[in-house]
């Protein structure tokens, strides 16, 4: 097993892992039947403004394996490039409340095969 493999499949088993930092997420598509997988859940609430300063501003993301998808579930359009634009997101904040989002940006690493995703409110 080559290096790469080994970060793909240790990456996949973090990402995975409900005992550590793993929450369920539940993916609703544009299309297709709604999915939990396990993700890294992030919210913060520090950003900065165009002059750099520090200001109070929520910021969200989550991050799964590609190799985690259920069979059958495909993340990628007819050119194989990520397409999960607006998706829905629900997942379990800190607090033990369902935080719902919509998926603004996703960043695929394809060497890895872990996507971050950038959330946004969603009401």
């Amino acid at each position: 097993m080559s290096i790469l493999d080994a970060a793909k499949r240790d990456l996949a088993q973090i990402q995975a892992n409900g005992n550590d930092y793993a929450v369920d997420c539940l993916f609703t598509p544009l299309v297709g039947e709604a999915f939990t997988i396990k993700v890294i859940h992030t919210k913060h609430r520090l950003g900065v403004d165009t002059d750099g300063v520090p200001v109070n501003a929520k910021t969200a993301s989550i991050s799964f394996s590609e190799s985690n998808l259920p069979d059958g579930v495909s993340i990628r359009n007819d050119n194989d490039e990520v397409r999960m634009i607006n998706w829905k997101v629900d997942v379990i904040d800190s607090s033990g409340l369902v935080a719902k989002y919509i998926i603004r940006e996703h960043f695929p690493d394809e060497m890895l095969g872990t996507i971050v995703c950038i959330l946004g409110d969603f009401e």
